[in-house]
């Protein structure tokens, strides 16, 4: 799963953020923790499953590891950079 921007309030609704660290825009982070997770201010925070960016800005950092993510689920071979 990844979130992105206001985007962890979906995940923290539907309760899948206890325990978890997420990155998130300032102005979501007490969304996130009231819903029990952990804000972390990185460009890309993966944990587990769940990857996550505060905000599109971000989408360099994130969306690599996101595909990555996908892929190795579905037993496809992660896409080489070079």
């Amino acid at each position: 799963m990844a979130s992105v921007c206001h985007g962890v309030e979906i995940p923290a609704y539907a309760g899948c953020v206890q325990g978890r660290k997420m990155a998130t825009v300032p102005k979501c982070r007490f969304d996130l923790e009231v819903a029990g997770g952990i804000f972390v201010d990185a460009p890309c925070v993966i944990d587990g499953n769940l990857i996550s960016g505060r905000t599109y800005h971000d989408s360099g950092s994130f969306v690599g590891p996101w595909i990555a993510l996908l892929q190795a689920s579905i037993g496809q071979p992660i896409a080489s950079s070079h």
